[in-house]
């Protein structure tokens, strides 16, 4: 989909289960979404992940982030789960990422996101006055280009 230009936030969602099923699988979204939004911008990502992050690894490669070796660690032992995470975790270096779902809110602060669970929270973030805002609701379907 061509979009003029990057949006000030970004409201992104799987499209629903299985999409949304993990972060593992949901992260297409989170990619998708990541590519329309202004650096800095606001991400609001939704995605039930009613399975957790998805392979049990997943939210193993945290144990790297307090000492920033995430990326050297992915390099010495790649794993396929192991760059999901670090796209994850780069893409909420470059954005404020909001994430509505069931995920352990701890899990998500250590990826440094912000983990919410009441979508009232999230109704809330959404008062975007005269922001440009793009809401995708089949972010995994949805590749955002530029004009």
């Amino acid at each position: 989909v061509e979009i003029p230009a990057p949006a000030d936030a970004v409201v992104v969602c799987a499209g629903g289960f299985p999409k949304d099923i993990n972060l593992y699988q949901s992260c297409k979204s989170l990619i998708n979404g990541f590519q329309a939004v202004k650096k800095g911008g606001k991400l609001i990502f939704i995605s039930q992940c009613s399975e957790g992050g998805g392979p049990a690894e997943f939210f193993g490669w945290s144990k790297y982030l307090p000492d920033g070796t995430l990326d050297s660690a992915l390099r010495a032992n790649f794993t396929v789960a192991g760059y999901i995470f670090y796209e994850c975790v780069a893409i909420a270096d470059g954005a404020e990422v909001h994430v509505l779902s069931d995920l352990n809110p701890d899990d998500l602060t250590a990826m440094h996101m912000h983990p919410h669970s009441d979508p009232e929270e999230i109704r809330q973030l959404l008062d975007f006055g005269d922001q440009h805002v793009i809401v995708m609701p089949r972010g995994a379907n949805t590749v955002p280009m530029m004009k």
